[in-house]
């Protein structure tokens, strides 16, 4: 049941904030992993609310992981073409 109201806040407020472990869930991304592309300027750093509270914006991790989908859709792509 905690699931299914979770899916529906989602629904209801597209540009919610979200901490680290679900960014983790959402990317299949490990915390290290996270930071490490961040600092190589691959992933979109959070907003730090505090010292010790960061979130992203649900919207912002959405659209990267698309991106990174069409990034592998035309790597796909190239290398059927060639």
């Amino acid at each position: 049941m905690a699931d299914q109201s979770k899916a529906n806040l989602s629904d209801t407020h597209p540009d919610r904030w979200i901490k680290l472990p679900e960014v983790c869930e959402l990317t299949t991304y490990s915390r290290s992993s996270i930071y490490r592309l961040i600092a190589g300027g691959a992933f979109p750093a959070g907003i730090r609310l505090s010292a010790r509270c960061t979130v992203w914006r649900e919207k912002t991790i959405l659209a990267y992981m698309a991106m990174r989908e069409n990034e592998a859709a035309n790597q796909t792509e190239f290398v059927q073409g060639a």
